[in-house]
């Protein structure tokens, strides 16, 4: 009903506080584009960039765990798959590709993709449409693509949208030539789980486990450590409507909520960082557990939630003393985030202005009493 209206104040509650956020599919299409602004009218032919190799790379060994009983449906997702993200670096020179981005898209792609083909792998041109690749480097491998391939469907260019808009702004680091960014962004981890864990920031920093276990977690928004595609979908559903900094509040939650069993292990590194990297699948993903791993990561993302109100971005840069790598959030496009602030805040104030009229009243009420009963006694 609220993606019906375009209400979006109630699609962000829902993906900040419901257990399920927003609960399918088939409303995550409608929202998703709504939270990252408009659709583009056209979509963008396939060209040649810079990192069309490595892509199809990790195209082919991506979507394991997708249809595995009928290899033909997997192969026009990956397909699928490798056209969304040659689309958006054509698109968008300035981005890099980098490994764990295929992951980021995959979810993106299954959400927007709903259509599961299969094709007759014995067909010339679907032969030649998987030719991403050539071995002579004169030849450009879009022209062993035929012409009616080389558009991505409707379905597809939804998909594009979404991950190009969650790159150039929220994972915007990732993307850069090298990784400095990303570095500097984690080395914000231990500054900030000093602030609600000193003893579990020691006892990290002690043994000497760099934060980088977390990369792939902040890179790829946890698609790359989660095999359970609604935990993945759940986490989306999160981030799109935080700050790009909340990814780092939500690993420090990850980590605090284990903070017992992490105390507990022997001070080896080996041993700390091998379990710590581990944890997301620990935490979410327990055999025979649903209910409780769903359980696990909303709590999880309420815990986040308490910690960015608490001890916000601009605090954690202040303190760690580095220059912000992200544009302000909220974001140009999203005016229903600056209303549901001002909403909260003049909820806020309402609230205050209660209280401090109960207790005024509470005052007189003292005083009131005070006077009658001086007045009894004399």
């Amino acid at each position: 009903e609220a993606v019906r209206k375009r209400d979006l104040g109630v699609i962000v509650e829902f993906c900040l506080n419901e257990d399920d956020g927003l609960y399918n599919d088939e409303v995550r299409r409608e929202a998703w584009p709504l939270l990252l602004g408009s659709l583009p009218e056209e979509s963008h032919q396939l060209r040649r960039h810079t990192d069309w190799d490595q892509v199809h790379k990790d195209v082919d060994r991506s979507l394991l765990h997708y249809e595995k009983e009928e290899p033909n449906k997997r192969l026009y997702k990956r397909f699928e798959l490798a056209r969304i993200l040659h689309s958006m670096l054509a698109a968008e020179p300035q981005l890099h590709y980098y490994q764990g981005l295929h992951d980021v898209a995959t979810v993106f792609l299954l959400v927007m993709c709903p259509k599961v083909d299969t094709l007759d792998l014995c067909s010339p041109s679907v032969q030649s449409a998987f030719k991403f690749t050539s071995k002579d480097k004169d030849e450009d491998p879009i022209q062993l693509v035929p012409v009616e391939y080389q558009t991505p469907t409707t379905e597809e260019a939804r998909a594009y949208w979404c991950l190009c808009k969650t790159i150039l702004h929220y994972l915007r680091p990732c993307a850069n030539p090298d990784l400095h960014s990303v570095i500097l962004y984690l080395s914000c981890l231990y500054p900030l789980l000093e602030e609600f864990c000193p003893e579990l920031a020691v006892f990290l920093k002690k043994i000497g486990v760099e934060p980088f276990f977390a990369l792939s977690w902040i890179i790829c928004w946890c698609s790359h450590d989660l095999d359970n595609m609604d935990s993945q979908k759940r986490i989306f559903d999160f981030f799109l409507v935080s700050s790009p900094w909340m990814s780092l509040y939500f690993t420090a939650a990850v980590l605090i909520m284990n903070k017992q069993d992490i105390l507990l292990l022997e001070n080896d590194h080996s041993v700390v960082h091998s379990f710590i990297s581990k944890l997301l699948k620990r935490s979410f993903e327990r055999s025979g557990e649903e209910q409780g791993n769903k359980k696990r990561l909303a709590d999880a993302m309420r815990a986040t939630v308490k910690y960015y109100n608490t001890f916000d971005a601009e605090k954690l840069k202040q303190k760690c003393k580095v220059n912000d790598m992200f544009e302000p959030f909220p974001f140009t496009w999203m005016t229903f985030m600056t209303e549901i602030e001002l909403q909260k805040k003049k909820k806020r104030e309402m609230n205050i202005f209660i209280l401090n009229a109960v207790i005024g009243l509470l005052l007189a009420v003292l005083v009131f009493m005070l006077i009658e009963l001086y007045r009894y006694f004399s």
